[in-house]
């Protein structure tokens, strides 16, 4: 039962992984090593995500300067300022071998996430309460005015209006 716990641990995560990641299209030249002889193509790769100094995937297509061929893509790229440097695996659609490449270019990195203030805002001024029947507003200040004496003169006085 653990071991099935942790397996749907590891695909929850790697299920939530792609919602996270934001893909990015790139552009650049691809020098392509096999076969006892070195080609040139000029390929259009898709890239995991765009976040700029982060090593993401890549899947892509080359078009090949000597001889017009398309060649599939699948390899890694370092993403940075707007542009990348990556290593393909390039696969023969005429049923060749499979080649290494590599590969300079541009696309559209994203820049650094901005902080968040998490901290709340302050609170400049006393909560407002209102007075009750004996002038005291319930923070201990006599909103009649004056202080203690008014409060002995107002009934002091009540008694000799009445």
């Amino acid at each position: 039962m653990r071991k099935m716990t942790k397996m749907a641990a590891v695909v929850a995560t790697m299920a939530a992984a792609p919602v996270a990641a934001d893909p990015v299209v790139g552009l650049g030249l691809t020098f392509w090593f096999g076969s006892g002889q070195t080609q040139t193509g000029v390929g259009l790769r898709v890239f995991s995500d765009d976040q700029n100094e982060s090593v993401v995937g890549s899947v892509g297509v080359d078009y090949i300067l000597q001889g017009g061929a398309i060649r599939p893509t699948l390899g890694i790229a370092y993403l940075q300022d707007n542009a990348y440097v990556g290593a393909d695996l390039g696969f023969d659609m005429a049923g060749g071998p499979i080649q290494f490449g590599a590969g300079i270019g541009v696309t559209n990195t994203a820049e650094e996430d901005p902080v968040i203030a998490t901290t709340p805002p302050l609170l400049t001024d006393a909560p407002e309460v209102p007075p009750d029947d004996t002038g005291n507003d319930g923070l201990g200040n006599d909103s009649l005015g004056g202080g203690e004496g008014d409060v002995a003169c107002l009934v002091a006085c009540d008694g000799l209006a009445g």
